[in-house]
């Protein structure tokens, strides 16, 4: 009986497993996107974007304040972004430069790098457009490294 019991047991362990779904990376940098499995499994409805800081000379930027401000309206040349400092989403490299925020919102977010009382950077285009993030639910967004001015 208790081989009955354990088999039914890890039959159903195996078959629970096969239906996870693997969330996928987007990387939507200059209109591409490539999908892989992803270690990150955002909470159902949420999504979850991270990246990398680096100097002009690729050395990770470790403890760089990271800011995700809100998309409202507009179009591709419109809208308006806000950065909340109390509730805009925040996180702060690691010793590899590294940035991860869990849990967000879907939607369009514009990435500002830096401290907002003295030296920052809203993340832009070539043509000093800022580059806007776009999100769905339940998608994992890896943002190319950044290379930031300051140090």
């Amino acid at each position: 009986m208790k081989n009955i019991l354990l088999t039914i047991i890890i039959i159903l362990v195996i078959m629970l497993s096969s239906c996870a779904s693997n969330p996928t990376i987007s990387n939507k940098e200059n209109g591409l996107t490539q999908e892989t499995n992803n270690i990150f499994e955002p909470e159902p409805g949420k999504s979850i974007i991270y990246g990398k800081l680096i100097s002009e000379s690729t050395s990770p930027q470790e403890g760089v304040v990271v800011r995700l401000a809100k998309v409202y309206g507009g179009d591709s040349k419109g809208g308006a972004y806000v950065l909340d400092d109390s509730n805009s989403p925040k996180a702060i490299t690691d010793e590899n430069g590294e940035y991860y925020f869990f849990s967000l919102l879907p939607g369009e977010y514009v990435l500002i790098v830096g401290n907002l009382d003295s030296n920052f950077e809203i993340i832009n285009k070539s043509d000093n457009e800022p580059i806007v993030y776009s999100i769905s639910p339940g998608e994992v967004l890896q943002i190319d490294p950044v290379i930031i001015s300051f140090e």
